[in-house]
């Protein structure tokens, strides 16, 4: 009887030992890759939700401030009068109010610029003073949009007879365009298509014939 207790009360063997800490090892290894992987997940996940409430942000903001743009006439050097907006692929310049601030009435002067080797879309601002033609001190700027691979502004004119594709360039010193569109690329894998915001001006409302 006594030999068949201590038979019975034996130890683990230096096999089954290895054997159980190999199943402990394995077991550690699948659980924490099962973890890495979830909190990477975790983290593009909230990446990419960021990402979308910065956009959805800058579309107001973008929008807000292009959609009252002024077709405010001034007078160049040469004495020749034009509406105050100039505008291409990367630059877009106009007066307009500021919304949501209290300044009595008074336009600024609203630059939007694609900076394409910082990936960023800044807006600077100043008040508008007519004989003003030089950069001012009192300036402000804000970055709108950071993170992009490319981005350009389109404009489109909806008034003329066959003019209603969309132009890379502003060339009408007469008056504002219909509508501004900002395409915007990140890089995602695989084929992500361009977030574009499209902004009808306005000012343009109504004499506009035509859809968006």
């Amino acid at each position: 009887m006594m030999q068949v207790s201590l038979q019975r009360c034996r130890g683990f063997t230096l096999v089954e030992l290895l054997v159980a800490l190999t199943i402990v090892g394995l077991i550690s290894g699948l659980l924490s890759n099962s973890l890495g992987f979830s909190l990477g997940t975790a983290d593009r996940i909230e990446g990419r939700l960021q990402q979308a409430e910065s956009l959805h942000q800058a579309k107001r903001a973008f929008r807000r401030q292009v959609q009252i743009a002024t077709p405010l006439v001034v007078t160049s050097d040469s004495a020749e009068s034009h509406i105050a907006f100039a505008a291409n692929a990367r630059e877009l310049h106009f007066v307009a109010p500021l919304p949501g601030l209290d300044s009595g009435g008074l336009l600024h002067r609203i630059s939007m610029n694609i900076d394409g080797e910082s990936g960023r879309l800044v807006m600077s601002y100043e008040p508008f003073l007519p004989d003003k033609r030089d950069d001012s001190a009192d300036s402000a700027a804000t970055v709108l949009i950071e993170g992009f691979s490319s981005a350009s502004f389109d404009y489109r004119d909806t008034l003329g007879p066959g003019r209603t594709e969309w132009q890379s360039e502003w060339r009408d010193p007469s008056r504002l365009p219909d509508i501004v569109r900002l395409s915007i690329e990140f890089e995602a894998e695989g084929d992500a298509a361009p977030v574009e915001f499209i902004v009808a001006i306005k000012a343009t409302l109504p004499n506009r014939q035509g859809e968006i």
